[in-house]
C-alpha cells in the first residue's frame, strides 16, 4: 500500500511539474485559433489647429496559427488568414507569460478614406486558459487632399480562441 501511494505521489508531482513547464514560453501560445480583431485609430492632420478624429477599423476574423520558428529559441510566428481579406504575419517572442510582437507592416483600407493606409503594427499578448488576447498598436501616416494625416493613438484588440 505504501509503495502504491508513493508511486501515485511521484506521478502526481511529475504531472504538476510538467504542467507548470507549459505555462510559460512558446508552449503557452502555440496552437490554432479562431480570431476577431476590432478597434479604432485616432488620426490628426498636419493643418494648424486641426482636431483629431477617430476611424473605426472594419472587423477582421478568421483563422490564426501560432507556431515555433525553427532554430530560434523563444521565437514564434503568427499567421492570420483574414476571411475575405489579406494574410497577416507577425514575428514575436515569448517572454515568460507575455507575447511580444515585433514591428510589422500592415496594409489597411477604410470605406471612409480615399486612400489605403500602410501602418506599422506591434503589440503584446497574454493567454488566459484557451483565449489569446493581443493588444495591437498601429503607427503611420497617409496623404490625402494635399494634407498629411498621422495616427496619434490606436486602440485595437484581437481575441483568439484556441480550436480544440
Amino acid at each position: 500500500m505504501k509503495k502504491l501511494l508513493k508511486t501515485a505521489m511521484t506521478l502526481a508531482l511529475a504531472a504538476v511539474t510538467l504542467a507548470g513547464c507549459q505555462k510559460e514560453g512558446v508552449n503557452r501560445f502555440k496552437g490554432n485559433y479562431s480570431f476577431k480583431t476590432s478597434g479604432t485609430l485616432t488620426v490628426q492632420s498636419d493643418e494648424e489647429d486641426s482636431e483629431p478624429f477617430t476611424l473605426s477599423l472594419g472587423n477582421e476574423s478568421g483563422q490564426m496559427d501560432v507556431t515555433v520558428v525553427d532554430g530560434k529559441e523563444g521565437q514564434l510566428l503568427i499567421t492570420m488568414n483574414v476571411l475575405g481579406g489579406d494574410m497577416v504575419v507577425y514575428y514575436c517572442s515569448a517572454e515568460g507569460k507575455d507575447l511580444i510582437l515585433e514591428e510589422s507592416a500592415r496594409h489597411l483600407t477604410f470605406a471612409s478614406l480615399p486612400v489605403p493606409l500602410d501602418v506599422t503594427a506591434s503589440g503584446e499578448g497574454q493567454r488566459y486558459e484557451n483565449i489569446l488576447l493581443l493588444n495591437l498598436r498601429y503607427e503611420g501616416e497617409y496623404r490625402a487632399n494635399d494634407r498629411t494625416y498621422t495616427i496619434v493613438d490606436s486602440d485595437i484588440v484581437c481575441r483568439a480562441k484556441l480550436n480544440e
